[in-house]
C-alpha cells in the first residue's frame, strides 16, 4: 500500500491561504519538499504540460481535451476494461484464493491498459517492471542543502539521473512503433493527438508529456480503487448499501448510480492520489495581499488540506458517501481532484472497476 502523509506533514508548508481558509502556497521561498520534487521531476520529465503555465501548458491541454471527447474515452476505457476483466478472472474467478497484493497488481494490469489505450503501444511484462522501478527510483531522490552543492555527490543523485534517461528512452519506443504503422486511424487517441500537435519543438518535447502521462495514470487510477475498497470494507453499512444499489441498477447505469459516484468521490476526499497536490511553475508574478509568488517558482496547492477543510466538510475525517447528495456546487469544485483535467476519466474507470 502506498505510504499515507501525515495532516502535520503538510502544516508547515504554506503561508499562503485559499478563500476556503486552507494553507495553499508558500511564500516566494518554497519549502523543502517543493524543492526536492521539483528536482527529482526533472530527471523523469524536464519542462511538461503538468508543471508549465502559459503556452507550453494551453497547447497541449486542447489537444487533450479532443483526446478525452466521449468517443474517444468510451474507446479507451474498453480497452483498459478488457484488461481488468482478463485479470479479475485469472486471479478472482479461477484463481487459487491466495491472497494477493490488489494494489501492486492493479497498477500493472492499468499501466498495461492505459498505455495500450492511450499510446497504441502493448508493453510487454517486462517493459512495465523497467518502468515501474525507474519511477520509483527516478522519485526516491530528495534535494537537500549538501545535493544542492555536490550534485554528482548527494545519495541517489545519479541513480535518479540515470533513471530519468532510462524511463525517456523506453517512452520513445511509444512515438517510433507510432510512425511504422498506417496514419489512418478510426478512433483516434491521446498519440494521435499530441503527435499532430505542431506546437511542439521536438520529439524529446513530446517525450515530456508522453512520460507525465504514463507516470500520473497507472498507480493514481490503480490506488484510488484500492482506497475505495478499504473504505468499503471498514464500512459495511455503507458496502451493503451499494452492493444494493448496483444490483437493483440496469447493467449499462451501474458506473453512474450515485451511490457509486458519491463512493469514489468519498473516498478520493479522504486519501487523494496525489496527496501532496498539484504543482506548478508560475508563468508571471502573482501578487495577494501582502505576498508575492515571483514568475518561475513552483507553487502546490495541499489536496491533503483542502479536501480535510472542516470549512468545507463537516465530520471531515469520517467517511460519508452521502454527504454529496447535498453539497453545494460551490463546496463540491473546492476538492480540486473532482475538477481537473485527469478526474473525469479516473473517476469513470474507478467507477466502472469497482
Amino acid at each position: 500500500m502506498a505510504s499515507v502523509p501525515t495532516q502535520s506533514s503538510f502544516n508547515n508548508c504554506a503561508d499562503y491561504r485559499s478563500p476556503y481558509g486552507s494553507k495553499v502556497f508558500a511564500k516566494s521561498q518554497m519549502f523543502k519538499a517543493c524543492l526536492a520534487l521539483q528536482e527529482s521531476n526533472s530527471f523523469v520529465i524536464e519542462t511538461g504540460f503538468s508543471t508549465s503555465e502559459g503556452f507550453r501548458a494551453m497547447h497541449v491541454k486542447k489537444s487533450l481535451a479532443l483526446a478525452f471527447q466521449s468517443k474517444n474515452t468510451k474507446y479507451m476505457l474498453d480497452i483498459v476494461m478488457m484488461h481488468v476483466r482478463l485479470w479479475i478472472k485469472s486471479r478472482f474467478l479461477e484463481g487459487e484464493g491466495k491472497d494477493i497484493d490488489v494494489g501492486h497488481e492493479l497498477s500493472r494490469v492499468m499501466m498495461k491498459g492505459m498505455v495500450e489505450a492511450m499510446f497504441r503501444y502493448r508493453m510487454s511484462d517486462e517493459e512495465i517492471e523497467t518502468f515501474i522501478l525507474l519511477h520509483q527510483k527516478a522519485w526516491k531522490f530528495r534535494k537537500t542543502s549538501f545535493a544542492m552543492v555536490f550534485r554528482s555527490a548527494a545519495p541517489g543523485y545519479n541513480d535518479a539521473r540515470m533513471a530519468g534517461k532510462q524511463i525517456r528512452k523506453l517512452v520513445r519506443r511509444f512515438i517510433e512503433e507510432y510512425r511504422s504503422r498506417p496514419l489512418y486511424v478510426c478512433n483516434p487517441t491521446v498519440i494521435d493527438y499530441l503527435m499532430k500537435d505542431t506546437n511542439y519543438c521536438s520529439d524529446d518535447d513530446r517525450i515530456n508529456d508522453f512520460v507525465t502521462i504514463t507516470g500520473a495514470s497507472y498507480d493514481t487510477t490503480a490506488y484510488t480503487i484500492v482506497w475505495a475498497m478499504i473504505d468499503l470494507c471498514h464500512h459495511p453499512f455503507e458496502q451493503d448499501k451499494l452492493r444494493k444499489a448496483l444490483h437493483f441498477a440496469k447493467p449499462h447505469e451501474r458506473s453512474n448510480i450515485p451511490e457509486l459516484r458519491n463512493t469514489i468521490r468519498e473516498s478520493s476526499r479522504l486519501h487523494p492520489v496525489g496527496g501532496t497536490g498539484s504543482f506548478r511553475t508560475m508563468a508571471h508574478d502573482f501578487f495577494f495581499e501582502d505576498f508575492v509568488v515571483p514568475k518561475g517558482q513552483l507553487v502546490m496547492a495541499s489536496l491533503f488540506n483542502l479536501q480535510r477543510n472542516k470549512q468545507v466538510f463537516e465530520n471531515p475525517l469520517t467517511f460519508i458517501p452521502s454527504r454529496w447528495n447535498s453539497m453545494k456546487e460551490e463546496s463540491k469544485s473546492s476538492s480540486i481532484p473532482f475538477s481537473s483535467e485527469g478526474e473525469a476519466a479516473r473517476a469513470l474507470l474507478s467507477r466502472k472497476q469497482l
